[in-house]
């Protein structure tokens, strides 16, 4: 058995072993002192999400059904697991808040309230954009100024839909 030398960690080893169950997911500070609280996750609220190959942040991209791996999240409530999803965003339309690479957590519904950012299928391509619904009028809005609002109307509707809505973005550092 390895011992853990507690004047290296600043950790009883004995608490560790009390968290057996749960995962510490930050220790509060305050002024860079830290304190004797932590934020405890319970396992049971740790799912694996699958993660799909792509969505653009740009003109669009063939979207593919297929799973690259599957990832750890916690998710609260467990209605919630079967329709949370994450997919690995490409371009730069969203910049700067979704860039390239950045993974987002999409929550699968057919339909998303205006001004919310959301993954939409047109045809075979798979766009996230800042959607703005009107009569008859979906309009697709980039936050990068460089990429002009795409704007579907009339019987093009038709080929457009809902993937999700997207509640988080995770980003590498």
């Amino acid at each position: 058995m390895e011992y853990i030398n507690e004047n290296c960690v600043s950790v009883n080893p004995l608490d560790v072993l009390a968290f057996k169950d749960k995962i510490v997911l930050e220790s509060n500070t305050e002024d860079d002192k830290p304190t004797d609280t932590l934020t405890v996750l319970p396992t049971d609220k740790i799912h694996m999400i699958p993660v799909f190959g792509s969505v653009a942040a740009g003109f669009g991209a063939y979207a593919s059904s297929d799973i690259i791996e599957y990832i750890p999240l916690y998710i609260e409530n467990d209605c919630d697991v079967a329709d949370t999803i994450c997919i690995t965003v490409k371009g730069q339309s969203m910049y700067p808040k979704i860039e390239e690479g950045d993974r987002i957590v999409v929550r699968r519904q057919d339909s998303v309230d205006n001004g919310r950012i959301a993954v939409v299928m047109i045809g075979d391509e798979a766009v996230v954009k800042r959607v703005e619904c009107e009569k008859n009028k979906l309009t697709l809005i980039s936050i990068n100024p460089e990429y002009p609002p795409r704007v579907i109307e009339g019987k093009d509707l038709e080929d457009v839909r809902i993937v999700g809505l997207v509640q988080e973005v995770m980003k590498k550092l």
